[in-house]
Parts: C-alpha cells; sequence; structure tokens
C-alpha cells in the first residue's frame, strides 16, 4: 500500500483551469505511475471564494468529491449545489466545471480515470 497525506504532499497555487476564475491550491496525491490499473490521478483541490474551474470537456471518467465548503457544479449544461459529502461523476464527453461563489473555501478530492478509448490515443500507452 502506498501511503500519502494529501495536506502535506507539496502544491501548487495557479491559475483555476479551463478558462476558470482566480487561481485555486492544487495537489496531485497519486499519478498514473502509482496505478496498476487505469486510474489516472487522485488531486485534492482547493478553491477559494470568488474562485472558478471553467466548463469543459471531459476526456476521461473524474470524480469530484466535496469535503467541505459549497459550489455550484455545472454538468452537461445543467447546474447544482454542492456541499460537504456530495459526489459527482463526470463520463468522458459530458462538459463539466465548478466554481465557488460562496464565503468558505471549497475542498475537495478530484479523480480521473482514463476509458480505454482515451488509453489507445494516451501517449503513454
Amino acid at each position: 500500500m502506498i501511503v500519502r497525506n494529501a495536506f502535506s504532499v507539496p502544491r501548487r497555487v495557479g491559475p483555476s483551469g479551463h478558462g476558470g476564475v482566480g487561481s485555486i491550491e492544487h495537489c496531485r496525491v497519486f499519478n498514473a505511475e502509482d496505478f496498476e490499473s487505469d486510474w489516472n490521478s487522485v488531486s485534492f483541490d482547493v478553491l477559494p471564494p470568488g474562485c472558478a474551474i471553467g466548463v469543459h470537456e471531459q476526456r476521461e471518467e473524474e470524480i469530484y468529491f466535496i469535503l467541505e465548503g459549497h459550489g455550484i457544479a455545472t454538468v452537461s449544461g445543467e447546474e447544482c449545489e454542492v456541499g460537504p459529502g456530495d459526489m459527482g461523476l463526470g463520463r468522458r464527453g459530458d462538459t463539466h466545471g465548478i466554481r465557488n461563489h460562496f464565503s468558505q473555501p471549497l475542498k475537495m478530492v478530484a479523480i480521473g480515470v482514463r476509458v480505454q478509448s482515451s488509453l489507445a490515443q494516451s501517449p503513454q500507452s
């Protein structure tokens, strides 16, 4: 078993990505090289108030698990409020993004899993 503490892994603070707003705190806890399966990544992200990850097309399956705070998730054009304990699944081809327009930071885990057709197109395969 590989154990890493998400709170002590080096973090980067930078643009939120995908045409979003503001800067996020991002920590890649596990990379594709850590897995023997189609899992691609596990990340811990903090979106400060006013920050958003822009809506973009999903190239792999991705799960968002909200740990703290609240946000508005957009999946394939539909919006819903998310909060602690909520998990969202984005499938390949979906469009999705998340924004925090609340007063507290939004803390979440993002898990990326490659699908077979994306494995065939990946430069890693």
